[in-house]
């Protein structure tokens, strides 16, 4: 009995003897954790050997989940002053963005919010030209390539001077130049690029992707900073007038009616999309009295030979945009309306409309922006001419009367001058 109690003794001390070296095993977390410091530590300390150990280590695991982001690798290179290789890796990562043909399978790696992090981008913030201009003198005095130096200036400045959507792809229309002299300087060095190394993989993708889009954008930007009203040109808006009109009236209908211009007043609304307008208005101004034998028969009937009443007007026309600036804008048209006679208890008589509006921008509130609003006050100058006629279809009163049934035909014209708000 004594000696099993002495060998159940013995065999526990034996095995807790081992626990303690096996609890103090490390993890790979910790691992990670002691390289990723040890790399910080170094770099502080301008000990590149060390430092170049401890990049290599968690470069060969990041397959067993080592935190080393594909940037903080480019970043701890350039700490290394090993630039060939520092821009091979941040061109890679440039290109994934930049080059819609460009796919590769990327291995997932894990990033660590950590004190080597914060060391790595310490002086990246803000990131604007002069941070740009500074990465750059540095890559200068390295002993990288002449063709990687040109490749590094390239993209740097494609980083700061454009930006858009990666899942839209790199177009026209989804490229946001953040800064311009950026942009002008990305421009001027990517085209000095691809004329020295016409054979290089990148000056495939930014001759035919990247230039194009951003020189549009830019001459764009440009344009906008010239005239920044000349992108509204043919969008459309809404807009509503007011103003006087004056004209005069022929056609077979003068053989019945005397016409003279009364206390005129013309009212539009108008909405226009692209180049096509949709234009309501309404209007009065003209005095209509019977003529010769015409007066007995209207007398029997309602008008009073005082009567002096303004006959009214009002219609929808369609109109075209067919010329359109700064500071004016020509839109012929053609429409429907009616014409309501006082003379004959405001029966509505038809009427076709066409004429065109010439209209001046007196004054505009100026975007800061493209796409943004613009408002204005508009001088509209209008002809229009309308063809009806007075007929017994149109008029109750005048199938019941002893009037000869007949047809008279009517042309209106009319001459406007109005003023407008409208936004643009």
């Amino acid at each position: 009995m004594k000696r099993l109690i002495v060998f159940v003794l013995v065999l526990c001390g034996l095995v807790f003897s081992e626990i303690p070296d096996f609890l103090n095993q490390p993890s790979k977390r910790e691992l990670f954790a002691k390289a990723r410091d040890l790399l910080k530590v170094s770099l502080e300390k301008g000990d590149l050997a060390k430092a170049g150990e401890a990049l290599e280590y968690l470069q060969a695991n990041v397959g067993n989940g080592a935190p080393l982001q594909y940037f903080e690798e480019y970043l701890v290179l350039t700490e290394l002053n090993r630039y060939d290789e520092a821009i091979s890796a941040y061109a890679h990562i440039r290109r994934l963005q930049l080059d819609p043909d460009y796919k590769v399978d990327m291995e997932r790696r894990l990033e660590a919010n950590d004190a080597l992090n914060t060391y790595l981008f310490r002086n990246l913030s803000p990131f604007n030209k002069d941070k740009i201009d500074s990465l750059y003198q540095r890559a200068l005095q390295s002993e990288a390539s002449k063709e990687n130096k040109d490749l590094y200036g390239v993209l740097l400045y494609s980083e700061q001077g454009l930006k858009y959507r990666v899942d839209w792809g790199l177009t026209y229309s989804n490229v946001i130049l953040e800064d311009t002299t950026c942009a002008a300087e990305f421009i001027k060095r990517a085209r000095d690029f691809i004329y020295s190394y016409p054979l290089s993989e990148h000056s495939a993708y930014l001759k035919s992707v990247v230039l194009p889009a951003v020189q549009e954008r830019l001459d764009d930007l440009h344009e906008f900073e010239r005239n920044p009203w000349s992108y509204k040109y043919y969008t459309g808006g809404l807009a509503v007038f007011a103003g006087k009109w004056t004209g005069f009236v022929n056609g077979l209908v003068t053989n019945y009616l005397d016409t003279e211009m009364g206390t005129s007043f013309i009212l539009e609304a108008e909405i226009q999309i692209s180049r096509i307008s949709l234009d309501g208005y309404m209007g009065f101004g003209m005095v209509s009295r019977p003529k010769g034998k015409f007066i007995d028969v209207v007398r029997s009937g309602y008008w009073e030979g005082d009567q002096s009443e303004e006959d009214v007007f009002y219609g929808l026309s369609l109109g075209y945009t067919f010329y359109e600036s700064r500071f004016a804008k020509i839109t012929p048209f053609i429409g429907f309306g009616l014409m309501e006679y006082t003379l004959f208890d405001w029966d509505n008589f038809p009427q076709w409309n066409l004429g065109v509006n010439v209209d001046s921008h007196l004054w505009m509130s100026r975007p800061e922006r493209k796409y943004q609003a613009s408002w204005g006050i508009v001088l509209r100058l209008k002809y229009m001419i309308q063809f009806g006629e007075l007929s017994e279809k149109g008029s109750n009163w005048w199938s019941g009367s002893d009037f000869p049934k007949t047809r008279a035909g009517s042309i209106n014209h009319l001459f406007a001058f109005e003023l407008g708000l409208f936004t643009w």
